[in-house]
């Protein structure tokens, strides 16, 4: 009787997940691609997998992957979208760009629109930590380091797995580096400047190491704080003996020079498990400063997606989920969660792939709210997966991004004879919540006013007004059009209502365009304005 009553309950959810997945096409949206969906190959005969996707200003989409031939050597392929999924063929003549040799995880859009590009590159017998900028038409831009690219070495095979860009436009860039001889990772930090030299005020020579005695530690995310502290979420791996090891959830905070901050957590680091296995895969920031992570957990041979949440001081929140952890069931399902996303209301939506008794590799997302609790409004009770492809071609995600109007894109590889770039485009039920004190897209909800005086401007100071609609701090900076910073960071604590800055500019500012960036309260504003000639106070 026990084991009829087993089957049966594992019957009803063989049944729910499949119901599931044929009602989850009401989420698709349809005016993107072809019926939601697009796929394109980069090379026809590699195997194509999308690895990140952005948002440009302008509504267009960029997406970046590996693109691998038949003798295993990767290239990295970007490809412009139109807001309607379609190629968009004014991009770099063709709608696509290739990076000869080379690997990549990560991208990131500067203020300017320049595409930075954080991966991996093979330089002699080893790998090498590396990142890539791009115009916005998709050269290479040639002021940023050697040919548009830097790579920084750590002595061993080095991946990238994370990319951070900070207000004032340095970038930092983090993964891990195998260790030859004792078959170790080692969590591995570079921190480049805007020309894409090594920034030597970081770590050391700009560069940051942390090994744990007969552990491996692997880098997918950095997160900032707005305090200027970098939080570094990881995935640490315990050997148990010598055929297996455990991982769990790790994160610690550096202070802006690289150093290890004690304040945070214990002596700077957290390490929280809550299962036989916990793998982390993603991590982000609420409004309020909690630190959310996500992965999946192992319980028993059976697999569920886990997320975390910590307080901005690296604390456990007891009163998210169930002591801090919420574990996700996708029925019948075998989930892997690889990343995510927070809605302007701060709800969390979590996506990766899953395998299913009757189709491999379904995408899976799930909403959960700020306090841990399943969304039910969102998908299916909470929880969707989407057969977007066919059972002979199934989809696999990588990334995820909300879109300004709230719709979510998913970004990934189709598997076939050789696997394509996939991207697809869900229907949300929450539009973007127009609250300044939530709100994280560009808006001008929190800033009515931004606006600069004179322009164009030879020898006066430049007067910045600025129109809040609540109290705010406020940062300024002045980059030139390749992103080097031209001046010192300002940082005020503005009034509601109208308010004036003056930036004083470096003697002998050379004549040419900059641009001005405020972020205030996560919201981001941008002037260009032109020195007609060089400057001088």
């Amino acid at each position: 009787m026990k084991a009829t009553s087993q089957w049966a309950s594992l019957a009803i959810m063989f049944l729910f997940a499949s119901a599931s997945m044929a009602g989850a096409q009401s989420m698709i949206d349809p005016s993107f691609g072809t019926k939601g969906v697009a796929t394109f190959k980069i090379q026809n005969m590699n195997d194509d997998v999308a690895q990140s996707i952005v948002q440009l200003p302008n509504g267009r989409i960029l997406i970046a992957g590996n693109t691998v031939d038949l003798m295993g050597n990767s290239s990295i392929g970007i490809i412009r979208l139109k807001p309607n999924g379609k190629i968009d063929r004014s991009f770099s003549d063709s709608g696509e760009e290739l990076i000869i040799s080379g690997s990549c995880s990560k991208m990131l859009v500067q203020p300017n629109e320049k595409i930075l590009i954080g991966g991996w590159i093979t330089q002699g017998t080893s790998k090498r930590l590396c990142v890539w900028r791009l115009n916005p038409d998709g050269t290479p831009d040639h002021t940023f380091g050697t040919n548009g690219f830097r790579s920084a070495e750590f002595g061993g095979n080095s991946s990238c797995n994370a990319l951070a860009l900070q207000p004032d436009g340095k970038i930092l860039v983090g993964g891990s580096d195998m260790n030859f001889y004792t078959c170790h990772s080692t969590l591995s930090i570079a921190r480049i400047n805007t020309d894409g030299t090594l920034d030597n005020s970081f770590g050391m020579a700009g560069k940051l190491s942390v090994a744990l005695p007969n552990q491996s530690v692997d880098c997918p995310a950095i997160l900032l704080q707005t305090n200027g502290k970098i939080i570094v979420a990881a995935k640490l791996d315990t050997n148990i003996n010598q055929l297996f090891s455990r991982s769990k959830f790790f994160s610690m905070r550096l202070n802006s020079d690289g150093s290890i901050d004690k304040s945070f957590a214990h002596d700077g680091i957290q390490i929280q498990s809550n299962s036989n296995d916990d793998n982390f895969s993603s991590a982000a920031v609420l409004s309020d400063g909690s630190i959310i992570l996500a992965g999946e957990s192992e319980f028993n041979g059976f697999k569920s997606a886990s997320v975390l949440c910590l307080f901005p001081d690296g604390n456990v929140n007891p009163n998210f989920g169930t002591n801090g952890w919420k574990h996700i069931d996708f029925f019948a399902g075998t989930p892997i969660i690889t990343c995510m996303a927070v809605q302007q209301n701060d709800k969390v939506i979590l996506a990766g792939v899953a395998d299913y008794p009757n189709q491999s590799h379904s995408i899976i997302a799930t909403r959960i709210t700020a306090e841990g609790s399943l969304d039910y409004s969102f998908g299916k009770q909470g929880i969707d997966s989407f057969v977007l492809t066919s059972p002979a071609s199934p989809a696999g995600c990588n990334s995820l991004l909300i879109q300004d109007d709230g719709r979510i894109l998913l970004a990934g590889f189709r598997m076939g004879d050789s696997n394509s770039f996939f991207a697809a485009r869900l229907q949300n039920n929450e539009q973007p919540v127009k609250n300044p004190k939530t709100e994280s897209a560009i808006s001008e909800d929190l800033i009515a006013e931004f606006s600069a005086f004179p322009n164009p401007m030879s020898y006066d100071p430049m007067i910045v007004s600025i129109n809040l609609l609540q109290p705010a701090q406020i940062n300024l900076t002045v980059s030139d059009m390749s992103g080097k910073q031209m001046i010192t960071p300002i940082v005020k604590n503005l009034n509601e209502g109208p308010n004036t800055v003056e930036i004083n500019f470096p003697q002998g500012l050379d004549a040419g365009m900059y641009l001005c960036v405020l972020r205030a309260m996560e919201h981001t504003r941008i002037i260009k304005f032109e020195v007609k000639q060089q400057y001088q106070q």
